[in-house]
This record gives C-alpha cells, sequence and structure tokens, in this order.
C-alpha cells in the first residue's frame, strides 16, 4: 500500500516509470484489506471509529489535501461492511444459484458505484469481502467467490493501471497468487508461527504493529505523501 502510493503521489526521486510499477505492486493491497474486512468474525459499528473519520474528513477539507479517495470515504466502505454483514448472512444462502445474481449484479453496479456514488474500486470492495465473509464460515461457495472476485479485479487493476504486456503479466500473476492464498487462507490462518518470524524481536513487534494499524497507517501515510506532493509542486 505505501509503495502503491508511493509512486501515486510522485513523491521526490522517483521516476514515472518506476511509479508505474510501484502502482504495479500496488494492487495486492486493496484485495487483503477488503478480504479480511468480510474475514472479520466482528462487525460492530464502531462508534468511534466513525468519529475519527469525520475528524478526518474536516482535517482533510481544512488542509486543503484534495485527496482523490479520502481517508474519511474509506474508513466507511468498512464501516458499511461492518454494518451490512450484521444484518445479511450469506452464509444461509446455501444454494449456489443464489449466489450468481448476487456477484452479477455487483459486477454490473461497479461503474454505478464508482462513477454515481463516487465509492473507490467501486463494487469491488463488496464482492472481496464477501469472498473473506465466506471463507471464514468455509461455506462451499467461498473458493468460486474468491476466483470469481479476484479475475474481476484483476480484470478493472490491468484496465486501469497496465500500460505494457509485461506489467499486465505482473498484475495478474500477483492478483492470481494472492487469490490462492485467500482460497486456503482458513488453513494458513490456523498454522503455527514460523519460528524464525519469533526470533526477529523488534522487527516482529514494528511488523505487527503495522499489521494491526493498518487504518491508522494508512490515513497518515496518504495525507503525509499528499503534503509533501503540494509542498513539492505546490499542488
Amino acid at each position: 500500500m505505501v509503495i502503491d502510493h508511493y509512486g501515486y503521489f510522485g513523491i521526490p526521486g522517483i521516476s514515472y516509470t518506476a511509479s508505474r510499477w510501484t502502482r504495479v505492486i500496488g494492487r495486492l493491497s486493496a484485495p487483503l484489506f477488503f478480504f479480511l474486512t468480510g474475514y472479520s468474525g466482528k462487525f460492530r459499528f464502531r462508534w468511534h471509529t466513525w468519529c475519527y473519520a469525520v475528524f478526518l474528513f474536516a482535517a482533510n477539507a481544512w488542509l486543503g489535501l484534495r485527496l482523490t479517495a479520502t481517508s474519511f470515504e474509506s474508513l466507511i466502505i468498512i464501516l458499511a461492511l461492518n454494518w451490512g454483514f450484521q444484518y445479511i448472512k450469506f452464509e444461509r444462502i446455501n444454494h449456489w444459484i443464489f449466489h450468481i445474481p448476487i456477484f452479477v449484479a455487483l459486477v454490473f453496479a461497479k461503474d454505478y458505484f464508482s462513477g454515481t456514488l463516487r465509492i473507490a474500486y467501486g463494487s469491488l470492495p463488496f464482492t472481496l469481502a464477501i469472498a473473506g465473509y465466506l471463507t471464514k464460515r468455509m461455506h462451499y461457495m467461498a473458493k468460486p467467490w474468491v476466483i470469481a472476485s479476484m479475475t474481476h479485479f484483476a480484470y478493472v487493476a490491468v484496465g486501469v493501471f497496465a500500460q505494457t504486456e509485461l506489467q499486465t503479466r505482473w498484475i495478474c500473476g500477483l492478483v492470481a497468487a494472492e487469490g490462492v492464498v485467500f482460497m486456503f487462507f482458513n488453513k494458513l490462518a490456523t498454522s503455527t508461527e514460523f519460528k524464525m518470524f519469533n526470533k526477529l524481536g523488534p522487527i516482529k513487534d514494528l511488523l505487527l504493529y503495522i499489521s494491526r494499524k493498518a487504518l491508522l497507517v494508512y490515513v497518515v501515510h496518504l495525507m503525509l505523501f499528499r503534503l509533501i506532493q503540494m509542498k513539492t509542486w505546490n499542488w
């Protein structure tokens, strides 16, 4: 995510070619965010997170950061998913024939979500989150949802970010590899930690902090990068 935005904001010292490749690498971040939102077993509407999002929205406006997709919006997507999963129990939809129209409707709603509602990634957060939700509950339709949602994500990502055939291959390869991880996420989650990871000491603590405070890291680095961009080029 940080690598992706480093190229997106054109931080001084990075070339245009290199920035395009950081965007290719960054295609791994969004699916993981949304998949884990659905994979989580807790879907409480956190009012303190809502208040934090409102504060960020006000700070973003006051500082004049003019972010394309604000931190407020990203928090709202996750809160909306949490709210929806409290009432919509997708694991109770047993027959595959009901899953198909839900997925197709979300795919066709992608442009409306992104163009009219101005939601980052359109309807992709919802398909990816449903895939995570079903994976957590070991639903028999979990793997088809993972495959379909990641295929759709790869298609959109290639259309937006790939400028060469090599970049197209890399995006498809990275998304496919991440999709395989999602398909077998339950087995990976129940396996023991690598012994080498436990020996990393302070590095392990840093990695755990970053992973557990991912939203905070997202918000802070996004604003810092935008401020650097404004300071450097007066945008």
